[in-house]
């Protein structure tokens, strides 16, 4: 376990190479102001650069458009921290501060855990050779089959989308990253068909009593099942009122060795080893079409990956990738 102060640290100079010249945009809300301040402190104090931080009305899902004058922000500065309880990566506003130039750090519904314990201590420089050769593979592949233990059987036609590698390290004017180290791909919208077995985790649904089924047709799910907690699922998604956000809209592999699967911690989870992960609603980002209420993922573990009938991932683990989990320090 390393201290809030250090893994806000390794967050400002590693992750986002922030330098003293340049000013930074912190965009947050009350729920997470705490770890806000301490990426605050360490850019004011010890690297005595420039920073402005805003603090939003706590959003209810990700892909929500952030307040007007907090997107006019985000197109004037150098590097956004977007530390917020719901992700702003599908939203318009992220993509326009990308294209007048600002990098940009992802880091929804970050947890104090995800500072001080693993997903911050992978050694990044030496992961995203990895990351960036998957997400080539997802370029190239056109036909994906997932299978799991705990019952997934679903294919999809990734044709013509470009997998996009998600290393944790922003580089470059106008550079986006998750703090989900991750490669994804957007599904062709209504090429996605079978079933998702959720037996990993769905945010703001946490640890699940009982694996969530969801029964995907023409890249849509049409039937929600399982315990309480697929009861809440389908509760969230209606409440969205969107017929998008039922769509199919990304498909993502977790390649951080150090994260593991809680329940309790979105980015952790996505990103641990040997998880994959369905991302429903808004796939702008992946290059998609949809345009929902929203985007939820939700997680599933040990799966077996097939592009164009080669074997990426067999039971959670990489057939021909030298990355394997790593305890953290």
């Amino acid at each position: 376990m390393i201290s809030i102060d250090e893994g806000a640290k390794r967050l400002v100079t590693v992750c986002a190479a922030l330098t003293p010249e340049e000013h930074a945009l912190i965009i947050t809300d009350n729920n997470k102001l705490r770890i806000a301040q301490a990426v605050q402190r360490y850019i004011l104090e010890e690297m005595r650069g420039n920073v402005t931080m805003l603090v939003m009305p706590p959003q209810t899902v990700g892909g929500e458009e952030p307040l007007p004058e907090a997107a006019a922000a985000m197109k004037n500065t150098d590097v956004v921290f977007a530390l917020n309880s719901c992700s702003l990566s599908q939203t318009n506003a992220r993509m326009e501060a990308n294209k007048a130039g600002a990098r940009w750090i992802n880091f929804p519904d970050v947890q104090e855990s995800d500072l001080t314990q693993r997903l911050m201590q992978a050694d990044f420089a030496a992961v995203s050779p990895y990351v960036h050769q998957v997400a080539e593979r997802l370029t190239n592949g056109k036909r994906f089959r997932i299978t799991a233990p705990g019952g997934t059987d679903i294919a999809f036609d990734g044709t013509g989308r470009a997998g996009r590698g998600l290393d944790a390290m922003v580089r470059g004017k106008g550079a986006f990253r998750s703090m989900s180290v991750e490669a994804n791909i957007g599904p062709l919208e209504e090429s996605t068909q079978g079933i998702f077995v959720v037996d990993g985790s769905i945010p703001d649904v946490g640890p699940l009593d009982a694996p969530v089924s969801c029964l995907i047709e023409n890249g849509r799910i049409v039937k929600i099942g399982g315990g309480t907690k697929a009861d809440l699922f389908a509760k969230r998604l209606a409440a969205l009122n969107d017929p998008n956000i039922y769509y199919a809209g990304e498909f993502g592999i977790g390649m951080n060795p150090c994260a593991i699967l809680t329940g309790n911690s979105y980015l952790e989870d996505e990103s641990a080893i040997s998880t994959c992960h369905i991302g429903f609603g808004t796939n702008i980002a992946q290059g998609g079409t949809i345009r929902a209420a929203g985007h939820i993922d939700a997680v599933v573990v040990a799966p077996t990956i097939e592009i164009d009938g080669k074997l990426l991932m067999k039971d959670g683990e990489f057939t021909d990738i030298p990355l394997k989990p790593q305890k953290a320090r």
